[in-house]
């Protein structure tokens, strides 16, 4: 039995994402979007995997429990891996600025500007950019300074006699933009600002001999030690914000150059303490502003550059119901961004102005900047009811942003609860409490994704909104246990939930092994995963061990996969587009009883061990079928996907999945009749496949 390692396998995922930005059917800015998601995830890849990877190099000496690979290997490994990356993603940029030409958009190089443009900017850079730049040459009394992370720099190879040293132009994006535009009437005509310093640069370092200059980037550790970091003299959000100082400041992991200069990398790597393998040389730019240019400019003429627009399924209330009213009656299931997710936005609104509403209780990971939740949140509290949140300062490069929205909170009156010690709380559940006439009703709410109204159309995820008592009383429950704190009180077992980092591993466990079980006296054994990625040996394992039980196994990745399913009937496909696949799904037919939950976890050792998470056993049988006519479509045989078995590119008819969900019923619509008989008709096909 063999694994993937995990930072390899997140490797292949990016390399899945660079190829967005290859596909014909792919628009042309959506291309370029795609290529900036992968370039931005090669930033963070190192910002917090090899930031960490390196540091626990120092201290450690353990391998990886999936592979058996070294620290040392890995690291090996991955620069390996990202030298053959940077080729790849060379040859897609090249191919994508070839394509903007047909769009009338140029990325220009300042030597080849006409005479009248040349005029224009070097009129432009004498008033406007040379007042602003801090050249420095590094000798005995100008040591190497602090450079920012991500911070462009123009980077210089001087020589004065004999002797030889660097010289530095860093380059502040709040006072110096890294991309100009000329003026033009009908083209969108762009100078890399880095290229207009470069013109200038002998004129810059006056007195010396210019002999090689280029471009450099830091990429610098941003895997902060949130353990070990508390003061009793701080509260955490004080602690939160002393990290986030220090963030700034952490070791480099990562250098690139736009170009090979021998003399002049060996000499900046003189000064920069950082391992050869980890420094890059990019033909491309090293930073990604010209795109925002490139968006408004195709906005204004080019709309055939976008995905066509797409309208989410919205949710009408019956006349005279409110939504408080609706829900009383009916779960609701919403499928985003297929549906709005204006129906939670508008229970929350309804019961912030509701007198019967006693208490408000919710979990907060990530959120958009402007949250008509945090609104509702602070009219609710202002108008004095008990509001509850537990809001996560650890979520990674969201940390100053959750600080400010819970300044807001606790300002309004809320009681903010920061995570839970040791643990990041990632659990996406609301308990709205009513009591009318002295009858209490839970208001539930749960979810696979977070509550951000900006991602929710963008992420496709799960949104159950129901009154169910038994689901009531568990979200009370688990909320209970993070008010108190006692990391012991999530070993207890719950009606219709299961929550990491105890019991919602061990049901999935649990529900493999009931699978094989049913598998053995009925013969129709089916498991359906749907996730973001998987790490989790155990429960890897036990797929495994039910696939060679006969159980048909089919997994939906969209990212990490460490399962080496080579050798087995294991099916796994990976299914990137328009739409980032987010939600978390787990599916066992046990014959004909199915049990189906929808989390905010993954199947990764973080998460399923190192996290508050929240799974939720979903019964009504409409919602369970339209859960599974989702996935069904996802496993068809004619979509584009990739198969992670074969590493390789699945395309036959070339359907795009997320085209056939937009036309699917919205899912909080009632199933019509006889939908569960084709469901399961489409089931033992695929069982005799």
């Amino acid at each position: 039995m063999t694994f993937i390692n995990r930072e390899l396998s997140w490797l292949q995922f990016n390399q899945r994402v660079l190829h967005q930005a290859t596909l014909s059917s792919t628009p042309f800015f959506e291309k370029g979007r795609f290529l900036n998601i992968a370039f931005n995830n090669v930033d963070e890849f190192y910002m917090v995997r090899v930031g960490s990877l390196q540091e626990l190099s120092t201290v450690v000496t353990s391998n990886d429990n999936k592979t058996n690979l070294t620290i040392t290997q890995q690291l090996k490994l991955i620069s390996k891996k990202m030298h053959e990356y940077i080729d790849d993603q060379a040859v897609v940029y090249r191919n994508w600025i070839k394509d903007a030409a047909a769009f009338h958009i140029h990325i220009k190089s300042y030597q080849d500007l006409k005479q009248n443009d040349m005029a224009y900017m070097q009129a432009y850079y004498r008033t406007h950019i040379e007042p602003l730049l801090s050249p420095m040459v590094i000798d005995q009394s100008h040591p190497f300074p602090f450079l920012l992370n991500k911070q462009v720099v123009v980077v210089a190879l001087l020589k004065k006699g004999k002797k030889k040293t660097i010289g530095l132009i860093p380059i502040d994006p709040q006072i110096i933009p890294l991309v100009h535009q000329v003026p033009s009437s009908s083209s969108l005509n762009l100078v890399m600002m880095t290229d207009i310093i470069q013109a200038h640069v002998q004129k810059i370092f006056k007195g010396f001999e210019v002999e090689a200059v280029t471009n450099m980037k830091l990429i610098r550790n941003a895997d902060l030690d949130y353990e070990g970091s508390a003061d009793e003299e701080l509260n955490f959000k004080d602690v939160m914000k002393k990290l986030l100082k220090k963030r700034q400041r952490l070791a480099p992991v990562r250098c690139e150059f736009n170009h090979d200069h021998p003399e002049l990398v060996k000499e900046v790597l003189k000064r920069v303490s950082i391992k050869t393998q980890h420094v890059f040389v990019n033909p491309i730019p090293l930073h990604q502003a010209h795109m925002r240019l490139i968006e408004q400019f195709c906005l204004k003429k080019y709309p055939q550059a976008f995905f066509p627009p797409f309208t989410p399924k919205e949710f009408t209330l019956p006349n005279n119901v409110s939504m408080m009213d609706y829900i009383k009656k009916q779960d609701l299931f919403l499928h985003v961004p297929y549906d709005r997710l204006d129906p939670l936005v508008d229970l929350l609104r309804s019961a912030a102005s509701n007198p019967k509403v006693i208490s408000i209780k919710m979990t907060l990971y990530r959120l958009s900047s402007q949250s008509s939740i945090i609104e509702s949140l602070v009219k609710a509290a202002e108008s004095g009811k008990e509001v509850v949140v537990v809001i996560e300062l650890k979520a990674r490069f969201d940390e100053q942003h959750n600080i400010d929205h819970a300044t807001v909170l606790e300002d309004a009156g809320c009681q903010v609860i920061y995570g839970f010690d040791g643990y990041k709380v990632h659990s996406k559940c609301c308990l709205i409490t009513e009591i009318d006439k002295g009858h209490t009703t839970m208001y539930t709410h749960v979810s696979t994704g977070n509550y951000n109204e900006s991602t929710a159309r963008l992420y496709t995820d799960y949104h159950l909104l129901s009154t169910n008592p038994l689901l009531g009383e568990d979200i009370r429950t688990f909320f209970t246990w993070l008010q108190i704190g006692d990391i012991d009180a999530f070993r207890q077992p719950l009606n219709m939930m299961a929550t990491s980092p105890f019991t919602f591993k061990q049901a999935i466990l649990n529900h493999i092994h009931q699978e094989i079980e049913s598998h053995i006296h009925y013969g129709d054994g089916h498991i359906i995963f749907k996730m973001n990625s998987m790490t989790d040996k155990d429960i890897m394992q036990a797929l495994i061990h039910a696939d060679e039980q006969g159980v048909n196994v089919e997994l939906l990745i969209r990212g990490i996969n460490c399962l080496d399913s080579h050798g087995t009937k294991i099916k796994v496909r990976s299914i990137l587009g328009r739409f980032l696949e987010h939600s978390r799904v787990y599916y066992f037919r046990h014959h004909h009883d199915p049990y189906v939950l929808i989390s905010s976890a993954d199947l990764m050792t973080r998460n399923t061990m190192k996290r508050i998470e929240s799974a939720t056993v979903i019964k009504d049988d409409n919602i369970i079928n339209s859960i599974l006519e989702s996935l069904l479509l996802q496993l068809r045989d004619d979509i584009e996907c990739f198969d992670l078995i074969n590493h390789q590119y699945f395309f036959k008819q070339g359907i795009d999945v997320q085209r056939l969900h937009m036309n699917l019923p919205s899912m909080n619509i009632m199933v019509k009749e006889g939908f569960m008989k084709r469901i399961m008709k489409k089931l033992t096909f695929l069982q005799k496949r």
